[in-house]
């Protein structure tokens, strides 16, 4: 078995030569805190609850059993691979290979500026209730067979899941730069409960993001609204609001609707006119705005609100009476 010593020399080595050279703000700060270093070329962006996320040394060292992997635009490792099989748990070589043909398929041109990804990060409360929820619920899939085959992991294959994946890497792939997502998980208790897992934390190297000059600013906004969409719609209609929604958050749906979330309500305002709106209501407004088209809208919302293709026209005919929907010809 590895020592903590040499653990935590080979992932100094390891961050040294492939990522960074502020390692020691990685390894002893807390990211809870979103450190920051003026002589580091990392940038911590943290989403979830920072109240419960203890220093990343604890979070590395508290159980053995973690998951530490690596994920990059070019490519995708489990490091540390020489480390006991026992000593972590790892994604299988076939969830490696989905994820990394996700990351590959989705790419925008040009870095974004750091102005936007710090807006990103510290406004968007309703994003933020998002990524946590969806997080939340990968729970791994241990093997229960005891022996050679105890290292083996599946993420379990829900809806939340492969939406969440798509989630946090569509949205920090627009960067157009390296980074990596580094979670722990806990491992399956003896009484086969689940303890909560902690939130992501994604690191991005300052090096790349550049300029507001070179941003394609308009396929950023884009992407993200695209992929927010795609969350809206994987929400279970009988989650608690307090969940998502904290303060009062404005997001842009497109050139002529604005969205907002207060308290426990969803609100929508077209030619400033505001309406308040269901939960319903609003995986159509997703529905429709994430393929762009009323067929294809249809289809998404009877798969993902369980309603008749008849219903969901009427429901997206009187969203466009109140001009929330924009017919695609007059778009």
């Amino acid at each position: 078995m590895i020592n903590n010593n040499e653990f935590i020399g080979k992932l100094r080595d390891f961050l040294n030569m492939k990522f960074i050279h502020g390692t020691s703000m990685l390894l002893t700060g807390s990211i809870a805190e979103g450190l920051e270093s003026p002589t580091s070329d990392v940038d911590i962006f943290y989403f979830g609850p920072q109240a419960i996320t203890p220093p990343l040394l604890n979070l590395i060292f508290e159980d053995r059993k973690i998951e530490l992997t690596f994920w990059g635009e070019n490519e995708l490792n489990l490091v540390l691979d020489d480390l006991n099989r026992e000593s972590y748990i790892g994604l299988s070589q076939r969830r490696l290979e989905q994820i990394s043909k996700l990351i590959r398929g989705f790419v925008i041109d040009g870095p974004i500026p750091e102005q936007l990804l710090i807006i990103r990060n510290s406004s968007c409360l309703f994003m933020e209730r998002l990524i946590c929820y969806f997080y939340s619920m990968l729970q791994p899939m241990y093997d229960d067979v005891v022996g050679s085959d105890m290292h083996e992991s599946e993420i379990t294959a829900s809806y939340q899941a492969r939406c969440l994946f798509e989630f946090a890497l569509e949205a920090f792939l627009v960067a157009g730069g390296d980074f990596y997502l580094k979670t722990k998980w806990r491992p399956r208790r003896i009484d086969r409960t689940y303890a909560q897992s902690e939130p992501v934390a994604i690191i991005f190297r300052k090096s790349v993001l550049g300029s507001p000059e070179q941003v394609r600013i308009k396929d950023f906004l884009y992407a993200v609204r695209r992929i927010f969409f795609r969350a809206i719609l994987a929400i279970p209609d009988n989650i608690h609001q307090d969940i998502l929604l904290s303060g009062s958050t404005q997001y842009c749906i497109s050139s002529w609707v604005f969205f907002y979330a207060d308290g426990d309500r969803y609100y929508v305002k077209s030619k400033q006119v505001m309406y308040s709106i269901d939960l319903t209501t609003l995986k159509i407004l997703a529905a429709f705005n994430e393929p762009s088209n009323i067929e294809t809208a249809l289809h998404a919302c009877c798969f993902s609100l369980g309603i008749g293709q008849a219903k969901a026209k009427e429901r997206i005919d009187a969203l466009i009476n109140r001009k929330l929907i924009q017919p695609e010809h007059e778009a």
